[in-house]
């Protein structure tokens, strides 16, 4: 059996005329039908089907017409190899009463015809017509396909280029929200020394003292600025970020110290309440810090009356039953099937009893830059990007809340034990 070699399929070459093979062992009818159509076509002609293939490799046919019995290689096993180099080919049957159900199965194999010998001039003339055009559809459809092919790739590329745009858009949006929360505690403290020092005509004791821990704080939060930039271009970049493990109550101590030296405290009362556990969660740190940054200030401009804001961590031994997190008008959870929700978890919580959130608002409450501020008092990007930094950890966070107050938002995050 001669093993075919497939060709490269495309526009014809640059041609008058189709190339029409014929394949005959026997002569006679061979050349007849070479003189019927040189008129017409480039002709080929082979006496076997070994031939036959060789020819096929070296030029595009569009038509062959095959005589259905010959010696070695019968006309449907050549059908089948010639289909193998080159699909486009249409293939005539010629058969003889005693191969009948063999040219019929050719037919239903996708041969385009079958002719009894011996036919009329006028009878194959039309098969051979109807097989040239169906193989001119059939290059022109292949043709329709591969600029449909280019053109869906080409949009494709735009539409991601498009994305890559509005996601770095995004990016910078919220690199602008995360380093506005330090910076306002530095304008606060930076307007609380120069207060200080324009009061005193010199600093000793107490003053001096407190004067360095506001400076200490204006230069942790300068810091934090570093830390949120450095990640975000990480982001930016498409590299990975998240360490090992992290120690959940060192993030605490940080987001406190913030908090204490931000403005949005103001009268309200501020609890953190440390995890205490042995165990690691495994998020990249500045992340953890932005999302309970972002949460507090949220929990602590809910209502401009004196409230409570606590935030406190606790250690889960077993995984969430997500049944009895089914979303309400109260209550949602986000990250639901990409969570990956395997003990050890860490919940970390941010409660506050404020006046709670209508459910009009809890169904738009993730929606990128939704708020509920008056115009020019709020971006709309803190939930968004908690809920970004949540997925990416591959965490989960839930939403609880009540109309007649008090709200809480849980992030679930996978844990690691600290090494011994």
């Amino acid at each position: 059996m001669v093993v075919p070699t497939p060709i490269k399929i495309g526009s014809p070459p640059r041609q008058l005329r189709p190339t029409l093979l014929i394949v005959d062992d026997d002569e006679g009818p061979r050349e007849t039908l070479r003189m019927t159509f040189e008129d017409a076509y480039d002709i080929l002609v082979a006496e076997s089907g070994p031939e036959a293939l060789k020819l096929v490799q070296k030029t595009q046919v569009a038509t062959a017409i095959v005589d259905i019995l010959m010696p070695g290689m019968t006309g449907l096993e050549l059908f089948d190899l010639l289909r193998q180099v080159d699909p486009t080919v249409e293939v005539i049957i010629l058969t003889g009463f005693g191969a009948l159900d063999s040219a019929r199965q050719a037919l239903r194999l996708g041969a385009c015809d079958y002719l009894l010998k011996p036919c009329e001039t006028a009878t194959i003339r039309a098969a051979v017509a109807r097989a040239m055009e169906r193989h001119s559809l059939t290059l022109e459809l292949q043709a329709l396909r591969s600029r449909f092919a280019d053109y869906e790739a080409k949009a494709q590329h735009q539409a991601a280029q498009e994305q890559r745009l509005l996601a770095r858009k995004e990016i910078y949006a919220s690199i602008m929200h995360d380093v506005n929360s330090p910076l306002s505690s530095i304008n606060f403290l930076a307007d609380i020394m120069n207060q200080r020092i324009n009061d005193a005509s010199h600093l000793t004791g107490p003053d001096l003292q407190m004067l360095r821990g506001q400076l200490a704080s204006i230069t942790q939060n300068a810091h934090h600025c570093v830390e949120i930039s450095r990640r975000y271009i990480n982001f930016l970049g498409e590299r990975s970020s998240h360490a090992h493990g992290i120690e959940v109550d060192e993030v605490f101590a940080r987001v406190e110290e913030h908090l204490r030296a931000h403005p949005a405290l103001q009268s309200n009362l501020l609890l953190v309440r440390p995890l205490g556990a042995a165990v690691l969660a495994c998020i990249n740190r500045t992340d953890l810090k932005q999302i309970l940054l972002n949460l507090a200030h949220n929990g602590l401009q809910c209502t401009p009356e004196p409230h409570r804001v606590e935030i406190a961590g606790q250690l889960l031994a077993e995984p969430l039953q997500l049944s009895d997190f089914a979303d309400t008008a109260a209550q949602r959870f986000v990250n639901r099937d990409a969570f990956k929700n395997q003990a050890p978890l860490i919940a970390v919580s941010v409660r506050d009893d404020g006046p709670g959130i209508p459910p009009p608002v809890v169904n738009q409450l993730f929606q990128a830059r939704f708020t509920t501020k008056p115009m020019g008092r709020g971006a709309g990007l803190g939930l968004s990007i908690v809920q970004r930094l949540v997925e990416e950890a591959h965490g989960g966070l839930h939403l609880r809340t009540g109309e007649t107050g008090g709200t809480t938002f849980t992030v679930y995050l996978p844990a690691i034990h600290k090494p011994a």
